[in-house]
């Protein structure tokens, strides 16, 4: 019944913030680690995110090391973590969980499992969206004024 849907929604809600990532990845990646992005017309700064963006998580991360991008301290392993959380939720999280889903305390410890993953997920993301936000302020490229102008504007239709 009602904590059944809710644990879908929690693992919905998780795999949203794990793919949050690596977009937010795909965008860091692409713009702060390719030079010419700034200069690039946007079909080329277009191409290039996409490129990016479909490679694998792990591939990403990987990537994202090699550039020897600055980034918060400790991010790296949170990174790491991420990657691990992420896979579990695309990849076998039904599986080692089929008998707990059975039972109402299983529910209860996944739902409270998803919850934490989902917490977690979008903290990362967070972290890393400060990143680019800091970096296309550093480079001229927006404000902050600008940035929560565009966030605004995109959240203005979202009912509330």
């Amino acid at each position: 019944g009602r904590r059944r849907r809710e644990g879908c929604a929690r693992f919905g809600l998780a795999s949203y913030h794990g793919q949050c990532i690596g977009k937010q990845l795909a965008m860091l990646i692409s713009s702060v680690c390719v030079k010419h992005f700034l200069h690039a017309p946007p079909e080329e700064r277009e191409r290039l995110w996409k490129a990016e963006a479909d490679k694998t998580l792990g591939t990403m991360l990987r990537n994202l090391e090699a550039s020897k991008v600055t980034l918060p301290s400790g991010i790296h392993g949170r990174l790491g973590r991420a990657l691990v959380v992420r896979n579990r939720l695309a990849h076998n999280f039904f599986f080692e969980t089929d008998k707990a889903i059975l039972t109402d305390d299983g529910r209860e410890d996944l739902i409270a499992e998803l919850r934490e993953s989902s917490d977690f997920l979008a903290s990362v993301d967070a972290e890393l969206t400060e990143v680019y936000e800091s970096w296309m302020i550093a480079k001229g490229v927006s404000t902050r004024a600008q940035i929560d102008a565009a966030v605004s504007d995109y959240l203005k239709d979202v009912p509330r």
